[in-house]
């Protein structure tokens, strides 16, 4: 029997895409999502922490992630999150929070600096 993910999950963007090509900052990835047009579907976003998450397998490392599914994710390291940190180090400097796929960690990284894109729908 196969077995189907529920409707509710969210789709990632190809790996076919130049979605993972892009070094942008936090403002950046979200204007990149919300305007890509990918496989006939134009809803794309920027994922949140939990849906970047997902991805990550404990069970792998350097790259944290199946690269059967997502082949370039090993290359291009970190993932802006749609999630911005409540409480940065200096409100005049925001956070987002990001996963770093080589090892499967998060961290919070300034909204001004660049990471890599990966969308979601």
């Amino acid at each position: 029997m196969i077995r189907r993910p529920p409707r509710s999950t969210p789709l990632y963007s190809s790996a076919a895409s130049d979605v993972y090509k892009r070094q942008v900052s936090w403002d950046a990835a979200g204007a990149y999502c919300a305007l890509l047009t990918l496989g006939e579907h134009d809803d794309w976003r920027l994922p949140s922490m939990k849906e970047l998450q997902v991805l990550v397998d404990d069970g792998r490392y350097s790259p944290a992630i199946d690269t059967s599914a997502f082949i370039e994710s090993h290359d291009l390291g970190i993932f802006f999150c749609s999630s911005s940190v409540a409480t940065s180090v200096d409100p005049a400097m925001p956070e987002a929070w990001s996963v770093y796929f080589p090892a499967g960690t998060t961290d919070a990284r300034g909204q001004d600096g660049v990471c890599s894109v990966r969308c979601v729908r």
